[in-house]
């Protein structure tokens, strides 16, 4: 039971944001491309944390392309207010 929950609680963060990014595309049909782009990013940096807990990729490579598409979704935010 206890593995169970360390495994939930390694992977709770980058869940939250696959599931947040996915909702975000699904539940945004009058959105423009921006909106969805900024999206698609919050899925991306959620699935490269899952990758990471996973092991499967570099901290240092995950950081990098987290920042990047965290300033991508940012400017797409501001350029869609």
């Amino acid at each position: 039971m206890q593995e169970i929950r360390s495994t939930i609680g390694k992977y709770f963060m980058s869940g939250l944001l696959v599931l947040l990014g996915l909702a975000l595309l699904i539940l945004s049909p009058g959105q423009n491309y921006l909106f969805k782009l900024g999206g698609f990013a919050i899925f991306v940096v959620g699935v490269l944390g899952g990758l990471y807990t996973k092991g499967l990729i570099n901290r240092n490579v995950q950081v990098i392309i987290a920042i990047v598409i965290g300033l991508g979704a940012a400017a797409f935010a501001y350029l869609d207010y």
